[in-house]
């Protein structure tokens, strides 16, 4: 709380200091400021305390100034989301830094830096979606959605087209939708529309894909208004990770369109179906993935109960992990589910520097990360089992 209450001041007074900066000082492309970060020793390991301590001092710098554009241009409305999204990729806007000092006071490590932030980096990923997107891990993205008029399939899908249009626009990475044409009359989609996770994880697989919007569209006629026809469209979708089988949201909407043929009005009313559809994604995807709490599946093989047990202390031990859940334990190899603020590459990172138990990560997705004991000289895995 103490370091909360001391960063806010820090950032306050430095809105102050900023605007009373001449424009041209305050259009320079760097900002440089001075700032505390601490860590805590354990196992005797400096080295390892240091690096930490820097890392947060790096990250205090770019929340300083991210405070300062925020409130000098009022330009991001879910401050809480960006501080969050920095927290996790503060050294790319670091574009150098310098250890002032050093202090070890009971425990705690103490170093206090001169930072040079990029301040026009920042600018930039605050006015667009890209910052966020980082947060969320920057999924690839799959939009598949059969589409109907009058019952009659679609061979180009006016809603979906809409759909992927505006995701590139936004910035999210997307599945061509030259492969998606081959996927949307497929066996394996209907299998995966009827509830089936194994379909999902084999699409997602197949086209290398993280994020998978599907669902259906159709458009019927509504009828004829001298000279002019009316059409009615619906387009249901749902949002799934593709590694967890989780659905992320669910959305539905209905649109109508108005011309001088029934294809044509057909087509109006999905493709503004799909533009209301993209709106809510655009926010949606992000912000779901992108939470300040996320849930990442850990699986760790090559165990016996002991190391488990030591897992699962060492996780509650680890800064931004929020939970720990054993889920089950057979032959050997474990899962666990962790509420966590941190990205399953940093989680996966952090457990291997355990001197307790030595992991290696063999596998890592979104929301899943699968590490394996390493077998000491001599050992075999049998005798680990055992």
């Amino acid at each position: 709380m103490g370091r909360t209450i001391r960063r806010t001041a820090l950032v306050i007074l430095g809105i102050l200091l900023f605007s009373l900066l001449p424009p041209a000082v305050a259009a320079n492309e760097e900002v440089v400021i001075e700032v505390e970060g601490f860590a805590v020793v354990r196992e005797g390991n400096l080295v390892r305390a240091r690096e930490l301590a820097v890392s947060d001092g790096l990250r205090s710098a770019v929340e300083q100034v991210v405070g300062l554009l925020v409130d000098s241009r009022t330009r991001v409305r879910n401050y809480e989301l960006i501080e969050d999204s920095i927290l996790i990729r503060s050294t790319g806007y670091v574009a150098g830094y310098e250890i002032l000092s050093t202090r070890l006071t009971g425990g705690t490590l103490e170093v206090r830096l001169r930072v040079r932030v990029r301040r026009e980096e920042l600018v930039r990923d605050l006015d667009h979606l890209q910052l966020t997107l980082y947060r969320a891990n920057d999924p690839r993205v799959m939009v598949v959605i059969p589409e109907e008029h009058l019952r009659r399939p679609v061979p180009d899908p006016a809603a979906e087209t809409e759909i992927i249009r505006r995701l590139v626009d936004a910035g999210f990475r997307l599945v061509d939708q030259t492969q998606v044409a081959k996927v949307r009359e497929s066996e394996i989609l209907r299998q995966a529309l009827a509830g089936d996770d194994e379909a999902w994880r084999r699409l997602g697989a197949e086209y290398d894909a993280e994020i998978l919007v599907t669902g259906e569209a159709f458009s019927e006629f509504v009828g004829n208004f001298r000279g002019l026809i009316s059409c009615r469209a619906r387009v249901e979708v749902r949002v799934i990770r593709v590694d967890t089988g989780e659905i992320l949201t669910a959305y539905s909407v209905h649109e109508s369109g108005v011309d001088i043929s029934e294809a044509a009005a057909g087509k109006k009313a999905l493709t503004k179906a799909g533009s209301s559809v993209a709106d809510y994604l655009i926010e949606a995807i992000p912000s779901r993935l992108a939470g300040s709490r996320r849930g990442i599946q850990v699986f760790v093989k090559n165990l016996i109960f002991s190391e488990l047990l030591l897992i699962e202390r060492k996780l509650k031990e680890t800064p931004l992990v929020d939970n720990v859940f054993i889920r089950d334990f057979t032959g050997g190899i474990a899962r666990l589910d962790v509420e966590t603020q941190l990205l399953s590459v940093q989680l996966g990172e952090e457990m291997t520097w355990w001197p307790e138990i030595p992991l290696e990560v063999t596998g890592i997705s979104g929301a899943k990360v699968e590490l394996e004991k390493k077998t000491l000289p001599g050992e075999t895995i049998e005798e680990v089992a055992e």
